[in-house]
């Protein structure tokens, strides 16, 4: 995340809620704050440690989404802040994913399964499952297309994530019984109030660069930790990239901050562009 440091000066993180990033992103967004995308901005992290690792991190991610949906579900339709469209985009983003994922199974599964019952004859079928059937086809040939366009584009120095990304889709209903599983286990832990507290996720491996060298380490291929003022700016900007933690204060520098940051140079670059871009229509 690249936030601005007043920003983050006027809040705080909540501690009742698994994903208190979400939370506050959200909170931001319901305040009517902008967030814009940095496509340039990548950091790694290290895979979970076991099966069990990762299903706990996947049913803490989601627990989060749940928790933060159902705390601003009521503030988003109530806020006079939100354009209505944002507010179409926030309920998109949050309450519609279940509608999503129950949208999904329903056309992953149910159709296949009439399919086979039926030997394929569909003129026993009534017009408009004939049409949500063929529909549902359309639909999933043109995810697919449009995410193996996406990974050539963005990937095409890297032919194993553009194969990973066809993988991917191919067991695209493994995915949506897992997503199902954790849903469920993140609704019945909401309901009963057994969410527990927050618990690291054990990591598979040790980083393979040392602290504050060069080398690609557990910051990713970006970098560890950015702090960058910008000369045109009123305030400084410091800048998080990968897993470490944001939060220092105004105007320090990487000596003040204990450690030798490694820059994620087209990450600084598309930040000066955001925050110059915001600038200048907070003038305009």
């Amino acid at each position: 995340a690249l936030w601005r440091t007043e920003e983050l000066r006027k809040t705080s993180f909540r501690h009742d809620v698994q994903t208190e990033d979400i939370e506050l992103s959200a909170r931001l967004l319901v305040g009517n704050k902008k967030i814009l995308h940095c496509p340039d901005a990548r950091s790694g992290e290290l895979p979970p440690a076991t099966l069990k690792a990762l299903w706990n991190q996947r049913i803490r991610w989601l627990t989060g989404w749940d928790q933060v949906t159902l705390k601003h579900f009521s503030t988003i339709y109530r806020s006079r802040l939100l354009h209505p469209c944002k507010k179409l985009a926030l309920f998109y983003i949050l309450p519609a994913r279940w509608l999503m994922l129950v949208l999904a199974l329903v056309n992953a599964f149910s159709f296949p399964v009439l399919n086979i019952l039926l030997g394929l004859d569909h003129d026993s079928l009534a017009w408009p499952i004939v049409l949500s059937m063929n529909f549902g086809f359309v639909s999933a040939i043109t995810i697919l297309i449009i995410a193996m366009i996406s990974a050539v584009i963005y990937e095409y120095k890297r032919p194993t994530h553009i194969l990973f990304v066809f993988v991917f889709q191919l067991f695209a209903l493994v995915y949506l019984v897992w997503q199902l599983a954790l849903l469920s286990v993140s609704w019945f832990r909401i309901c009963t109030g057994g969410v527990g507290e927050w618990v690291v996720t054990e990591r598979a491996r040790k980083p393979a660069g040392k602290e504050g060298s060069g080398e690609e380490g557990s910051g990713g291929a970006c970098g560890r930790l950015v702090f960058h003022r910008r000369e045109e700016a009123r305030a400084p900007v410091c800048t998080s990239v990968g897993s470490a933690a944001v939060g220092a204060a105004a105007g320090c520098s990487s000596a003040e901050a204990g450690s030798a940051p490694r820059v994620c140079v087209p990450a600084l670059r598309m930040l000066r562009a955001l925050l110059s871009r915001s600038d200048s229509a907070r003038e305009a």
